[in-house]
């Protein structure tokens, strides 16, 4: 049996990576210039958010703007399942907590709660989680967040219904470096409390992520981020170890720059190296913005390897 509490394994020693000139590293990171249309899409994500938390409020299931931390971005929404935990001897409910992108600087929760459909009618609670944005912050700051997130989840679970064992972090972009930070994370040293818990998290689902931010400290992204080399490593997954029993699935659209998918690749690699079971999702003929939609359609490939990850039927 795999001891979860064993100490993690340290990464393979960290390769040259790769040199990039700042117009290569623009083109190659810039996503909203590589998508063109995405004002288009920004708005029909929001109608169908909007659309989807009318829903979930009609039928008594939605939990909004439930407070984790002291500053005033940091909130998350919670959507319960369709067939609901039975309170006082019911069994509890896996869950799904998503945290979005943007480069930490940009969107909101209130732009995905239609990814929660599928997995609140297959009986997993999904949370959607608000973070500071830079350069309110920085993007550690924002690592922190997504940890008090977490952990209060973890905390509120029992009252809410939710199975302490069957906690999965998703993310998309940003937020899928938030997923590798969070899977890197010694709980236990965090809160003593913590210390039986482990894993905290049953899995990880990280779509077209950025795991080494070193290569964004020449572009204009890092403008409101103000990374220098350390800030980046500090914060990049790549170069952490994950905690022991990580399981992860990374996924990148296949019309992304190569810089994405060098990303996943390289990060995986490493990690698998390191004793993770990290899975692979191939999302042919989608772009970065386009790649994230397919966590939340029934029947994808993406949305089976994460209900499996839930311990739910798919």
């Amino acid at each position: 049996m795999t001891d979860c509490h064993a100490s993690p394994s340290a990464p393979d020693a960290d390769p040259t990576g790769t040199t990039m000139a700042a117009s290569d590293a623009e083109r190659a990171y810039n996503a909203r210039a590589a998508v063109p249309d995405h004002p288009v899409i920004f708005a029909r994500w929001a109608s169908e958010a909007a659309a989807a938390r009318a829903d979930f409020t009609r039928s008594g299931r939605f939990r909004p703007a439930i407070v984790y931390g002291r500053r005033g971005d940091q909130v998350l929404d919670l959507v319960m399942p369709e067939t609901r935990p039975v309170a006082g001897g019911g069994v509890p409910v896996p869950l799904l907590v998503f945290f979005h992108g943007g480069y930490w600087q940009a969107m909101s929760r209130e732009s995905f709660t239609q990814l929660a459909r599928g997995y609140a009618a297959r009986g997993a609670a999904v949370a959607l989680v608000d973070y500071t944005l830079a350069p309110a912050t920085t993007v550690a700051g924002i690592v922190e967040e997504a940890r008090e997130a977490v952990a209060l989840l973890w905390r509120l679970a029992p009252a809410l219904g939710l199975d302490r064992r069957r906690t999965v972090v998703a993310g998309h972009s940003a937020g899928g470096q938030i997923v590798g930070m969070l899977a890197a994370t010694d709980w236990a040293a965090r809160d003593p409390a913590l210390a039986a818990a482990a894993p905290l998290i049953a899995g990880g689902v990280a779509i077209s992520g950025v795991f080494d931010l070193e290569p964004l400290i020449a572009t204009s992204i890092n403008a409101k981020l103000g990374l220098d080399a350390a800030a980046a490593r500090a914060v990049s997954p790549h170069r952490l170890a994950p905690q022991p029993c990580t399981r992860l699935v990374l996924a990148v659209g296949g019309d992304e720059s190569s810089e994405f998918h060098r990303q996943s690749r390289d990060f995986g690699r490493r990690w698998r190296a390191a004793g993770a079971r990290v899975d692979t999702i191939d999302l042919p003929g989608r772009h970065h913005m386009s790649a994230v939609e397919a966590l939340g359609e029934d029947d994808h490939p993406l949305m089976r390897a994460t209900l499996r990850l839930l311990g739910t039927d798919d």
